[in-house]
Formats: C-alpha cells, sequence, structure tokens
C-alpha cells in the first residue's frame, strides 16, 4: 500500500483545522452546534446558518472545504470574523416568546442565541466601528493638512502677486520716465518749448 502525498496529508490538515474552526464560529456566534464534518461553506436548505461575506471573499463558498485547495483553506481560516461570519439563514422569532426545541412555521427549530454569541456580535460590532472611525479620522487629518498647506501656498502666491504687481508698477514708471528722458534727449528743442 502507498503512503498518501505529502500534499494531500497537508490539505487534509488544513481541512480539519478549516472546519473545526468554522464550527467554533458557528457555535460562538449562533449557538449551533455542528460537527465538524458537517460544516458547509455553501449551507444546504436544510442547514441554520449561512455566509455574510464580503464580495472579495465570494469565491470561497462556490465549493465546500473538502473541494478547496490548501491555500483557499488558509484563506477561509484567516477570513473567520474578517471577511465573512455565520449569519441566521431564516429570523428566529423573540425568543422569549419561544422555548428551546419548538419549530417555527418553517420548520427550523428555535434556538436561543447564547448571550456569549450577543456579545462577541457586540464586541465585533465595536471593533469594526472602531476601525472604521479611525479610517475616517486618518481621512480627515490627510485631508485638513492638505487645505492647509493649500492655503499656504495660495497665500504665498497671493504675496508673489502682489510683488510682482508693485514691481510692474516701478517697470512702468521708470518706463514712462526712460521714454520721456529718451524723447527730450533726442529732441533737446522740445523741452525748450515746453518751459
Amino acid at each position: 500500500m502507498a503512503s498518501r502525498r505529502p500534499n494531500n496529508v497537508k490539505r487534509t490538515e488544513w481541512n480539519r483545522k478549516c472546519r473545526e474552526k468554522l464550527s467554533a464560529h458557528i457555535y460562538r456566534r449562533l449557538g449551533i452546534e455542528i460537527e465538524t464534518s458537517q460544516v458547509r461553506l455553501k449551507p444546504n436548505v436544510d442547514d441554520l446558518y449561512t455566509w455574510d461575506r464580503l464580495d472579495e471573499k465570494q469565491h470561497l463558498f462556490s465549493e465546500n472545504p473538502s473541494d478547496l485547495s490548501i491555500g483557499q483553506l488558509k484563506d477561509v481560516c484567516d477570513g473567520v470574523d474578517a471577511s465573512f461570519t455565520a449569519i441566521w439563514k431564516a429570523p428566529i422569532q423573540s425568543e422569549l416568546s419561544v422555548q428551546d426545541g419548538e419549530e417555527s412555521c418553517l420548520g427550523f427549530p428555535r434556538l436561543k442565541v447564547s448571550f456569549v454569541a450577543k456579545i462577541d456580535d457586540l464586541h465585533q460590532d465595536n471593533v469594526r466601528l472602531s476601525h472604521e472611525i479611525s479610517k475616517w479620522e486618518r481621512r480627515v487629518t490627510t485631508e485638513s493638512e492638505g487645505r492647509r498647506e493649500a492655503e499656504l501656498e495660495a497665500s504665498e502666491l497671493k504675496v508673489t502677486i502682489q510683488q510682482l504687481q508693485m514691481d510692474n508698477e516701478k517697470l512702468e514708471k521708470h518706463k514712462v520716465s526712460y521714454s520721456l528722458n529718451k524723447t527730450y534727449l533726442q529732441e533737446p528743442n522740445i523741452l525748450w518749448e515746453s518751459i
């Protein structure tokens, strides 16, 4: 019997790691226990969860973990909570009005969402909003510095324009004076006639 190729062993190990991480994520987020072998990136119709994901990670959800390459499995593991998250496939009714184990009109069991999952959701939202605030603060700072530099440059240009206008006026006066001097020098009689 031939031994398995090293890449197949690596892929099997990453598949296991990935499924374990996804299963733990689903439990933490939604309170649903799923065996690692039953975790799907393309949930079936009867699965209670689906994935909310960024568009750039869409390609990872076209197949199930067992069909992905090692690189794709690493992307999935790295993307948990960052690029995608587990969400309920169908809305569940208020947990106050329903007991665990009852079925909804769609046939899905109604489960109480754990406080840990709610706290984690709030923490994730807080982290996401903090990142967004930081991004906007950096943008405001950059734009403010750009505006300040533009205003300084505009002010310097105004001073330069004023200086050039003054220099131009001086040149015009010198030009007129030069023109008169030249005229009087060329025709000295004009000077005597004007006196």
